[in-house]
């Protein structure tokens, strides 16, 4: 089951995919916020540094022959803005499930994500994962399999792109902004596929850098 769901991250924002779902303590240092949780540009920066340099993680979300040099940008620890998109896209699905979980009564169980673990492990063979980030990444997953478990995958997917659409979400300017029309995080105006998300900022398409969580 984990291994479909790896393979559905190719297809940038499905109701299942990976990513982490970790909060920083300041929104003054958040790539992304969801009500009253934040991503930090510390964790987004190191799950694009974890796609872009592990190639069998890599080839586990989007697919054997994904060229690493496609995800990054001109610069040094640059990216492609479409990736930063889609990955903060993933993020706001994890966040805003919790949300979908909770209004609907629906409990997370230690053996739940004990059993997402494991799949893992089996889906990545070999492949060490940052901790926060492995953390992260049972949560998020977990959340979605629970919530697609109880509703069934159509109930699921409309439950939570109904909460999305009313949630309070912003995304750093840095990093595009969320459009709740499509459901997407946008790239910056005036950037496009080829335009890059930095580290240090001062790249088309960037800002201020990374700050940690």
């Amino acid at each position: 089951m984990l291994n479909r769901r790896l393979a559905a991250l190719g297809a940038a924002l499905a109701l299942v995919g990976l990513g982490a779902t970790a909060c920083s303590n300041s929104s003054q240092t958040a790539a992304l916020t969801v009500g009253n949780e934040h991503v930090s540009r510390s964790e987004l920066f190191e799950e694009l540094n974890l796609i872009v340099t592990n190639d069998a993680f890599r080839s586990a979300r989007f697919g054997q022959g994904i060229d690493a040099n496609a995800l990054k940008g001109p610069l040094q620890t640059s990216y492609n803005q479409q990736l930063v998109s889609a990955v903060l896209g993933q993020r706001v699905n994890y966040l805003v499930a919790d949300d979908v979980l909770r209004s609907k009564g629906i409990e997370v169980t230690a053996q739940d994500r004990d059993d997402i673990s494991k799949q893992l492990s089996q889906a990545l063979p070999g492949v060490k994962l940052p901790p926060r980030y492995r953390s992260d990444l049972v949560e998020g997953v977990t959340r979605l399999n629970k919530l697609e478990t109880a509703l069934g995958q159509d109930a699921a997917l409309a439950a939570l792109q109904k909460a999305e659409r009313s949630a309070d979400i912003s995304v750093a300017s840095q990093f595009g902004r969320w459009d709740p029309d499509s459901l997407q995080v946008v790239p910056p105006a005036g950037a496009h596929g080829g335009s890059t998300t930095t580290t240090t900022g001062g790249a088309s398409g960037s800002g201020t850098g990374s700050s940690s969580g």
